[in-house]
This record gives structure tokens, C-alpha cells and sequence, in this order.
């Protein structure tokens, strides 16, 4: 449990300092990483806030959302879709508005340390998922059979599907 809290903390962190650099790009006309530690930049300082509007945004949207898809027609849940799609970009960029005017005194200049540290964290992330997917294809297999040991044990179970078609 400990490890799933250790990685979705700094998710969360991450998630919220580098809401913006589409906007930053768009707006402020930005480039690569420069936009993205822009980003960071606006954040600073207002991260709870930004946490509690984007958590809000969120309920605001998935529950509407939820309790229309519950009701399992297919052109209402395909309209609230086209509906829905939009406010995802329309609502950071209105918190990044508000955050570009609150803080239009920014001067930004990133250090090439900065751009240097969140571009290795980038690449070290990359090769991390690489490793992931390549172990979970190694041991597929080893996996697979653990699957099927431990449903074999479980009291009155059937297995779904048995080896080269054979039921």
C-alpha cells in the first residue's frame, strides 16, 4: 500500500505543476520544456488551489456523466460525450488564465539545470515503462500460470479458458 501512496503522490504533484503547458505554448508562445517548467512556474504557490478546482472540475463532470451513461442509452450517452469533451480543455485554461493574470509579473527563464533535470527524470521514466512492459512480456507466461494454480484453488471455480482451444 505504502508504494501505490509513494507513486501517486508525486502523480498528483506532477499532474498539477505541468497542467498548462499546452496553453503556455499556445498563449505564451513557448516551446518544449521551457513551456513545461513554465507551467511549474504559474503553479507555484497556488497548488491547493489548483488541486481543489481541478478536483472539482473532475466531480463536476464524472458524475453527470456517470449517472447519464447509467442509463445506458447509446445517443444521450454519446451527446453528453461531445458536450463533455470540450470543458476538458476550456476549464484549465481557464484556471491558467486566471493564474497568468494573477501573476503577470512572471519573468520566467529556466535554468539549463532545470530543463536538464526534468528532461533526464523524462527519459528515466521512459526506460522505466520500457523495463515494465518487457518483464510483463518475459514472464507472461510464469504469470498466466499463477493465474491459473491459484484459480484452481479457489472453492467451486471455473476457468474461463483452457490452453489450444480445449475446454
Amino acid at each position: 500500500m505504502f508504494g501505490w501512496v509513494f507513486f501517486i503522490i508525486p502523480g498528483i504533484i506532477f499532474s498539477i505543476w505541468f497542467m498548462f503547458p499546452r496553453y503556455a505554448v499556445v498563449v505564451d508562445n513557448e516551446r518544449g520544456m521551457t513551456a513545461v517548467l513554465k507551467s511549474k512556474g504559474y503553479a507555484k504557490g497556488y497548488f491547493w488551489d489548483i488541486f481543489l478546482l481541478a478536483a472539482l472540475g473532475i466531480i463536476a463532470i464524472y458524475i453527470p456523466q456517470g449517472i447519464i451513461s447509467s442509463l445506458k442509452i447509446p445517443l444521450v450517452d454519446l451527446a453528453m460525450g461531445l458536450l463533455i469533451a470540450p470543458l476538458w480543455v476550456i476549464y484549465p485554461y481557464l484556471i491558467f488564465k486566471h493564474l497568468k493574470e494573477t501573476k503577470k509579473d512572471l519573468i520566467f527563464a529556466p535554468t539549463a539545470r532545470e530543463k536538464n533535470f526534468f528532461a533526464v527524470l523524462g527519459v528515466i521514466t521512459l526506460l522505466i515503462i520500457i523495463v515494465f512492459v518487457g518483464l510483463l512480456v518475459y514472464f507472461a507466461p510464469q504469470i498466466e500460470n499463477a493465474i491459473e494454480q491459484y484459480q484452481k484453488q479457489l472453492p467451486g471455480a471455473t476457468i474461463p479458458f483452457e490452453r489450444n482451444g480445449a475446454v
